[in-house]
């Protein structure tokens, strides 16, 4: 299913959470009323929601579901979408409302957010006209000139309509003259991943291509970058995303990548980046992460000869990398070599140095409480 626009898949949300939110308990009889949407009033509808919401998921009966793109799954959505848009358009505000933000998100002088990358500003666009949005890019100098002469990359609408894919633009990693570009199937978590050669904007063929997942894919150089697979079950933590962290090398199948760290299945997920001195400048460090969960993470230095030195710092503490620096903000206390280091502290250290346990942090006087 297409997504026409983006307003009409915020009434559709709206109307769906509106639904929601108003369910009572109650019994309908008619059970098949409620699986076609047919039914008469608010009130019966709130008790359809909550009678099939209340059902076991197992049921056979709702397995259909499960299937979010399916005829028969988008049938039961529309629906009961019929049955609530009137009571949203009905009100005498909704068209004031509408007007109003439809002003808001169309206005051609709304603020542009870019990521400034080397000599040029990158910037992903919709508009009415764009609605699924174009990656472009403008030098610098004309970005801060005013005249924002924007350089169109890849136009999301066009691709869609060349692949007959509900493609939803899911970001881009760059790196020199390349990038890798994330794209979903209708704004799932799973995305599939392209290189993309910029001066040609174009996909490169025999590039970096992964197939769809909630895989993570980062450079580490022009020839290689760091691979975290979700496809297998034996690949995925119990929450879906990569447990294992891989360097795949340009010209390898993806499935032969080596695997330089595994985390636990139920770890929520294992990732890596690299830290450099300058943009596009070599790596300085390989840096790989274990999020035990929401709110703690293990952190390692992955060294050239496939060592891995974990960074006894707090896991529930924020790590910043420049250069040869380390910069970690406390969220709890830190004791280390018999000195309290307090929450809210902003403390920095020579990476190497501390590796080697040979000096102490330094303690700022920074505090963020």
């Amino acid at each position: 299913m297409y997504i026409k626009t983006k307003y009409s898949a915020l009434l559709l949300f709206s109307a769906t959470a509106t639904m929601l939110i108003g369910c009572q308990t109650g019994n309908v009889s008619n059970n098949s009323r409620c699986v076609a949407g047919k039914t008469d009033s608010t009130k019966e509808s709130e008790k359809c929601v909550t009678q099939l919401a209340s059902k076991d998921p197992k049921d056979p009966e709702n397995l259909y579901l499960e299937e979010v793109y399916g005829k028969k799954a988008l049938g039961w959505v529309e629906a009961h979408n019929e049955s609530s848009r009137p009571q949203f358009e009905n009100d005498t505000r909704f068209s004031e409302i509408k007007s109003a933000a439809l002003k808001v998100m169309d206005d051609p002088n709304k603020m542009i957010h870019v990521a400034f990358s080397g000599d040029w500003a990158y910037n992903f666009w919709q508009d009415e006209k764009n609605v699924r949005g174009l990656w472009r890019r403008t030098s610098i100098e004309n970005y801060l000139s005013g005249e924002r002469k924007w350089e169109v990359l890849l136009d999301i609408d066009a691709l869609a309509k060349k692949e007959n894919k509900n493609w939803i633009f899911g970001g881009s990693n760059r790196f020199k003259d390349r990038a890798l570009i994330y794209l979903s199937d209708g704004g799932k978590d799973a995305k599939v991943v392209r290189e993309f050669d910029i001066p040609s904007k174009s996909f490169v063929s025999d590039g970096f291509i992964l197939p769809e997942g909630k895989n993570a894919v980062s450079w580490i150089n022009e020839d290689e970058v760091f691979l975290g697979l979700a496809i297998g079950e034996d690949e995925a933590t119990d929450s879906g995303y990569p447990r294992q962290t891989r360097i795949w090398k340009r010209g390898e199948s993806y499935k032969k990548a080596k695997v330089v760290y595994s985390g636990d299945k139920k770890d929520v997920s294992v990732s890596a980046g690299v830290s450099r001195d300058e943009e596009d400048s070599p790596a300085r460090y390989k840096i790989i992460k274990r999020g035990l969960d929401f709110f703690n993470t293990d952190r390692f230095i992955l060294r050239d000869d496939g060592k891995l030195v974990k960074l006894e710092i707090p896991t529930d503490a924020s790590l910043n990398i420049e250069i040869d620096q380390a910069f970690v903000t406390l969220k709890s206390d830190w004791v280390y070599q018999n000195k309290t280091y307090k929450v809210g502290s902003l403390i920095k250290f020579d990476l190497e140095q501390f590796i080697s346990g040979s000096i102490q942090p330094e303690y700022t006087t920074f505090a963020f409480l």
